[in-house]
């Protein structure tokens, strides 16, 4: 356990660092990526947390035991002369060139004989150099031999000759400038700052895109008409943007890692800062302040819930709008029946506001289960001129055959002032489906702003409910699951499933929830969230299926 702690480290520093070849009088004065891990007792404390999770505390037991039976010094606080109450580190420096990158790890040190002593019994060879610094020979390793420098209670290890001056007195950094208290909330995170980026290799980064993206516009695609060339054309230059965007306003891009376990969450998230002031930051906030139809779905009884609300930048709009217009003219003009062809027409006109409005604004929320064991489904999609719309439905069904219109009846019911159609959709032939929704009829409605659809067991109380909520403020994209309500879904395929969400859900009933989230703000990030309950579950349904 001793080697392979070292060697992780040593490994982490190889794995940041690729084949260094950057001049020795340069300094780390400007570090762009910082790894921040929490002491190694918190991370056993974890650990053993999330063994009980999963029902795997005995075997835990054991290997605590033995990392308890190593600790020395009256207080237990050294490994192997390594200090397990403080947080593990690395910074570095990204080169011009990529290659001819400067990493630095930090290790907390207790005692730095114990250390010395712990590397000379595994026989490893280390000899102390002129400059106060040790060298570590490290055979066979393509970076180079292992430099460390004991300095602030922490040893500070780089890679290769060409690197020994990062661990210079004159250039170390402060393990407290490194390791501040408030970023080392999580169990691990990785933060690397784009505007740390050397601005000849951002200029040479972006001259390749760009010459990449010309090649690409220049390309000539088999039928590909004028219109749908401009609207790949736009969608490169808003790549390129994009790009640039990225790289000249950037700032910290952060993958973190934590395990609240008073909460009881697990969570992982991606997040990325603009400058301040940048058109960066400004897009970040305002896909922040989006309202969506979709947020007013959920209801008390969500099994699952998806929304997405993203807008097409207004090049791209722009650019599209032709493109449809003439798909929607290539297919009237291959409808040979009139009829058929004059209530397209009319479609498109009430929809066309709708598509060319580059906006993308669902939601779906699926209910339950009821005292039948179903779901119910409702959807709702932002529309432009619903007025409009529902005005075209009604015409539409009043030209349809008699044998198709009786299965449509329209103003079937009411929710405020909005009128709810209903339809029979006939039997379901997919028989998950018909399962989990039932061969009830669909209901439909159509708001101002948004055309709904419900199906299931309680559809109709489903569309009504959705139909009192309005458009809030959302996340562009969100999905939320509550296993112990899918749970007689996953049973049909996993034995025991049932069982299994009773017992590990039985203390805590919102335990059983998961998230992922897109969102803008102050920043973009990208979100996942576990509740502790979920992975006693799948302890508990392993097992199960284990034994079955």
């Amino acid at each position: 356990m001793r080697m392979r702690l070292l060697a992780g480290l040593a490994g982490l520093t190889l794995l940041l660092a690729v084949s260094p070849s950057r001049a020795a009088d340069e300094k780390i004065s400007a570090p762009a990526l910082f790894v921040r891990v929490k002491p190694i007792e918190s991370l056993v404390a974890d650990g053993k947390y999330l063994a009980k999770l999963a029902n795997k505390s005995d075997d835990f037991d054991q290997y605590e035991g033995l990392y308890k039976s190593m600790l020395k010094d009256k207080d237990k606080k050294s490994l192997e002369g390594i200090d397990v109450t403080r947080p593990i580190g690395a910074y570095g420096s990204i080169g011009p060139n990529g290659i001819d990158s400067k990493i630095v790890v930090l290790v907390p040190i207790a005692d730095e004989k114990a250390v010395l002593e712990f590397i000379k019994s595994k026989e490893v060879p280390i000899e102390k150099e002129k400059d106060g610094s040790y060298k570590i020979k490290l055979e066979g390793s393509q970076l180079g031999d292992a430099y460390v420098r004991f300095a602030n209670k922490y040893a500070y290890v780089t890679m290769g000759e060409q690197n020994k001056d990062a661990i210079d007195p004159k250039n170390l950094l402060d393990p407290a400038k490194v390791l501040p208290a408030d970023k080392i909330g999580g169990v691990a995170s990785l933060t690397f700052d784009i505007d740390k980026l050397d601005a000849d290799m951002k200029k040479t980064a972006i001259g390749q895109v760009s010459a990449a993206l010309a090649n690409a516009k220049d390309m000539k695609m088999p039928d590909e008409t004028q219109a749908q060339q401009q609207l790949r054309i736009a969608m490169f230059d808003e790549f390129e943007d994009w790009v640039k965007m990225l790289l000249n306003d950037g700032g910290e891009l952060t993958l973190g890692f934590d395990i609240d376990q008073k909460k009881g969450d697990l969570n992982v998230a991606l997040s990325l800062n603009g400058k301040p002031g940048s058109t960066l930051s400004k897009k970040f906030a305002d896909l922040g302040s989006a309202k969506s139809v979709g947020a007013g779905l959920v209801g008390k009884d969500s099994a699952m819930n998806m929304l997405m609300h993203v807008s097409l930048p207004d090049r791209i709009r722009k650019a599209m709008d032709p493109v449809l217009d003439e798909g929607f003219k290539k297919a009237l003009d291959e409808e040979k029946d009139k009829d058929k062809r004059a209530t397209a027409e009319k479609a498109f006109k009430v929809i066309a506001p709708t598509l060319k409005s580059g906006e993308l604004d669902m939601g779906l929320n699926v209910r339950g289960p009821s005292a039948k064991g179903q779901y119910s489904m409702v959807a709702a999609l932002k529309v432009k001129d619903g007025v409009a719309i529902e005005k075209a439905l009604r015409d539409l069904v009043s030209t349809l055959p008699e044998k198709e219109k009786k299965n449509i009846k329209l103003d079937f019911a009411k929710s405020g002032s909005t009128s709810i159609h209903r339809i029979e959709a006939g039997e379901m032939d997919n028989k998950d489906a018909k399962e989990m929704f039932g061969d009830g009829p669909g209901f439909f409605a159509v708001r101002d702003d948004a055309v709904m659809f419900a199906i299931g067991d309680g559809a109709l109380e489903a569309l009504k409910d959705a139909l009192t909520g309005k458009a809030a403020p959302s996340k562009a994209i969100q999905f939320e699951m509550a296993m112990g309500r899918l749970v007689k879904l996953v049973a049909k395929e996993q034995k025991g499933a049932e069982e299994a969400a009773k017992k590990a859900f039985a203390q805590n009933p919102d335990g059983d929830r998961m998230t992922v989230t897109l969102e803008g703000g102050k920043s973009l990030k990208l979100s996942f969230n576990m509740k502790a309950g979920l992975v006693t579950f799948f302890a508990y349904l392993a097992e199960a299926n284990m034994v079955n």
